[in-house]
């Protein structure tokens, strides 16, 4: 993979971090987020690195500040508990929040 392959998904990493957490530094929001990519150096299988540096960047800096609330930070709508993006078609967002059934989380008989 070529270094800018490599990159562009940490660097989304980078911004959505540094939008959750308005008052960390981008500078040290970048820093955090080397420096857990870093620690995967050397891993055989790449392909959930930016996940998972995402969650431990995440991590530590929710020790260092306080995060801005998602409803604050995204245009992404909750529907019945299901995220629904603003440009979806109102008969998507109807079918995504009456789906129902033992594979979509119901145990009930």
């Amino acid at each position: 993979m070529s270094a800018n392959a490599d990159h562009s998904p940490i660097d989304a990493v980078v911004q959505r971090l540094t939008e959750r957490f308005p008052s960390v530094p981008p500078d040290r929001v970048a820093a955090i987020v080397d420096e857990e990519l870093h620690r995967f150096d050397g891993a055989k299988v790449t392909e959930f690195v930016p996940v998972l540096v995402e969650h431990e960047a995440h991590e530590v800096l929710r020790r260092e500040a306080t995060p801005v609330p998602l409803s604050e930070q995204s245009a992404t709508a909750i529907v019945a508990g299901h995220a629904v993006e603003p440009d979806l078609d109102p008969l998507e967002v109807e079918r995504r929040t009456e789906q129902t059934g033992l594979l979509l989380g119901e145990l009930d008989n």
